[in-house]
């Protein structure tokens, strides 16, 4: 639940009721609609931002501004302008460093900017994986600026080798993604496609390692995952590309592979700083390569999917949002500890997700 009572002391009462909730959301996508829904039936006053007005989420809030998400300092005008109680984003990591900027300039919950940055840019990640001791597969940064021509050097001189896969340092998505397999005569076609997609105009190349890829979500309470659930991912590959397109509950690997990944997570959290929160999680099933972790939850298809395994418990979609806010705000639901064994599958990339159970995986017992 949403704690008023921070309202009232900021924003005073309103004809001697409590006054709502300012909590600012960037994005509104059909991916932050869940959230925008569940802050207004919990009584908030909802107000919006981004550059795209016809985005479905403004007409559901009470107040919208054309402010682009990933604009940190015109976000911290609009939100120290509004008085807002939270700032937050959900399934929008481009927006999650602009959330933290925002939050500790005001006073307000979020992760450590300086943990989102490292957590949201592959290249920077790398380095905390290494701090970590943690597998890293061979790789190198390459500027926009740098020539085409000089790059195939630069990757022997890093032990970058065929197969290797193309893709910006800031992008998610699988944006801008070109895997090479055989050759590096598309190099440079694929330098260029990752370029587009970079905000910061940098790419990375790094050794390719096919096998299978364990794909889910968890929340990090002091460094620790209270929750998990991970299925396998699955890929589109045509064409040198490699496109997520399901995720398959529960995953077909062993515990031990999942308590690995989960280990790391923590691992993770503990050097990157970013201790408490929503965490998107990307494994290889296999311990020579690396994985990849966000702050953030990334589809509100996959939480809209879960309520039926949950078997009369509180919409995930409301949870998430929940969670968002202070901790003295919400409480987290007692998920199911049957997991059962039916398997879920969404398809991410169309319009009408098939789904039917998602088991969870409880690392701790005690969940308020």
């Amino acid at each position: 639940m949403i704690d008023r009572s921070l309202s009232m002391a900021r924003h005073g009462q309103e004809g001697g009721t409590p006054a709502r909730p300012r909590v600012l959301i960037l994005g509104g996508s059909a991916f932050q609609v869940p959230m925008i829904r569940y802050a207004k039936e919990q009584g908030a006053y909802v107000i919006t931002c981004d550059f795209l007005p016809e985005n479905p989420g403004h007409v559901l809030a009470d107040e919208y501004h054309n402010v682009s998400t990933t604009d940190r300092q015109a976000v911290l005008n609009l939100a120290r302008g509004l008085d807002v109680d939270a700032v937050l984003s959900f399934a929008s990591e481009p927006a999650l460093q602009t959330v933290s900027y925002v939050a500790e300039a005001l006073g307000l919950p979020s992760p450590p900017l300086s943990a989102v940055v490292k957590l949201t840019d592959k290249g920077l990640f790398r380095r905390l994986l290494r701090q970590a001791g943690l597998p890293v597969p061979m790789a190198v940064t390459v500027g926009e600026s740098m020539p085409a021509g000089h790059v195939p050097r630069l990757m022997e001189e890093h032990g970058v080798a065929i197969p290797c896969i193309v893709k910006p340092v800031d992008s998610l998505g699988s944006k801008g993604i070109t895997v090479l397999n055989e050759t590096l005569e598309t190099l440079p076609a694929a330098l260029e496609h990752a370029f587009a997609f970079s905000r910061s105009g940098e790419c990375i190349i790094e050794q390719y390692t096919e096998g299978d890829q364990i794909h889910g979500d968890g929340y990090l309470e002091g460094g620790q995952l209270a929750f998990h659930y991970l299925g396998d991912h699955v890929f589109f590959t045509d064409g040198g590309c490699r496109v997520p397109i399901s995720t398959r509950w529960p995953t077909r690997h062993e515990p031990d592979v999942v308590q690995q990944i989960a280990g790391q997570v923590e691992a993770i959290a503990s050097i990157s700083g970013c201790r408490n929160g929503p965490v998107n999680i990307e494994a290889p099933a296999c311990s020579t390569s690396t994985l990849s972790q966000s702050p953030t939850f990334p589809d509100y298809r996959t939480y809209r999917a879960l309520p039926s395994a949950q078997r009369g418990n509180v919409p995930v979609s409301a949870r998430i949002a929940g969670l968002s806010f202070p901790s003295r705000s919400f409480s987290i639901y007692r998920a199911n500890k049957r997991s059962g064994s039916q398997s879920l599958i969404v398809l991410r990339d169309l319009h009408n997700p098939r789904v039917s159970e998602a088991p969870f995986h409880l690392r701790h017992s005690k969940l308020h």
